[in-house]
């Protein structure tokens, strides 16, 4: 009987490697309202989101993960939630709902709601982000990081006045250790790499840009 090495077997049983999700695109700083204000102004939704990109040729289950930061961290993901390969998704707070982003921002890609994207939790994503501040991680079920982006406005990352664009890797960056740099991140632009203005609804003011759901890859 022909027997197995161990090499074989690892290969066998070895399944999609969770490392192989990474952090895509960041809207830390639309120009839609962020934050629910008190009083007569009160909205429903805040207007920043994250997305996260399966580099791997095999499905991921992301079921339990959560994007975390310094301040502390989103709740779980649903369970059953899979990223299929070279598939983007979106993580928005759950208090937008995915009927708003999706007026905003079109349909043609996964969204995900997540809880905890507030005061008590992830807070908001930092608007003037620093070393310290902002430490964006998606962490695993288990708390383990997969993927950090320690995300800045200074230096070789992209500038964030105006308000509004998002900030996404380059199609040569999508790894882990590119995107630790921010000379891999540009500023959306419309036109520019799937970059396109969101609609103005009650709660999106029609001045955001970015390319939630649409990662475009380097020519091969």
């Amino acid at each position: 009987m022909r027997t197995l090495s161990a090499v074989t077997v690892l290969l066998i049983a070895a399944p999609a490697f969770a490392a192989d999700i990474i952090i895509s695109e960041i809207m830390y700083n639309p120009a839609s309202r962020e934050a629910k204000p008190g009083g007569d102004q009160a909205i429903s939704c805040r207007t920043e989101w994250v997305e996260i990109y399966n580099v791997s040729q095999a499905e991921v289950d992301l079921s339990g993960w959560a994007l975390a930061d310094e301040d502390g961290s989103t709740g779980p993901i649903a369970e059953s939630t899979i990223i299929a390969p070279g598939v983007a998704v979106v993580l928005i707070p759950q208090e937008c709902g995915i009927d708003n982003f999706r007026a905003a921002w079109g349909e043609g890609f996964q969204v995900i709601p997540v809880s905890g994207w507030g005061d008590g939790g992830l807070r908001n994503l930092s608007n003037s982000p620093h070393e310290n501040n902002e430490i964006l991680r998606l962490v695993d079920k288990d708390g383990t990081d997969i993927d950090t982006v320690n995300y800045d406005d200074e230096g070789d990352w992209p500038k964030d006045v105006p308000d509004g664009p998002s900030i996404y890797l380059k199609p040569d960056a999508l790894n882990h250790e590119a995107n630790d740099s921010g000379g891999n991140w540009a500023r959306s632009a419309v036109d520019s790499d799937g970059g396109k203005a969101n609609v103005k609804t009650d709660i999106f003011d029609g001045d955001d840009v970015g390319s939630p759901g649409a990662v475009n890859k380097a020519s091969e």
